[in-house]
């Protein structure tokens, strides 16, 4: 039996690093080199991100007056949200201030849920209210506590054109 020469070995991980990062661009939503050309996280002073977890009742008052700030409306208990059964929504608001189009992923955090993402697509220049309302139905909210877990919110990724 031949001894592996190590020319061999060399090639055949190069070969193999190679084909791995020609599978994750293909597969990629976003070209690597697109990535890097695009991203641009330092973007995100110039958007307005506000949330709250609240009921379905809430989600409709909520969508039809548009207020300047989500701290004016008086948020659902955890005991309000729990009587309401599963019933329960994170209600997100975005608002790009910037003279730049603007997209990307947005993950969220709550202390009884592991993080999540979800997608947000264009927001134009200068642009108004954006709105996603995300469905709870399987976060335990302790019913005995008068106030609302935290929502943390953060760029994953941010694009920007």
């Amino acid at each position: 039996m031949k001894p592996f020469r190590r020319e061999k070995y060399i090639s055949l991980v190069l070969t193999f690093c190679l084909s791995i990062n020609i599978c994750l661009l293909l597969y990629s939503e976003i070209s690597y080199a697109s990535g890097l050309l695009f991203s641009n996280k330092s973007y995100s002073k110039n958007i307005i991100i506000q949330a709250l977890i609240v009921s379905k009742e809430s989600v409709l008052q909520l969508m039809e007056y548009e207020r300047e700030s989500l701290q004016a409306v008086k948020p659902d208990s955890s005991k309000d949200l729990s009587d309401k059964g599963n019933d329960k929504y994170l209600f997100v608001r975005i608002k790009n201030q910037g003279d730049k189009l603007a997209w990307g992923r947005l993950s969220y955090e709550l202390k009884t849920l592991s993080s999540q993402e979800f997608d947000v697509p264009g927001l134009g220049p200068n642009s108004g209210w954006h709105y996603y309302i995300i469905s709870l139905k399987s976060v335990y909210l302790n019913p005995t506590s008068d106030s609302v877990p935290q929502v943390t919110i953060v760029w994953e990724k941010l694009y920007t054109k």
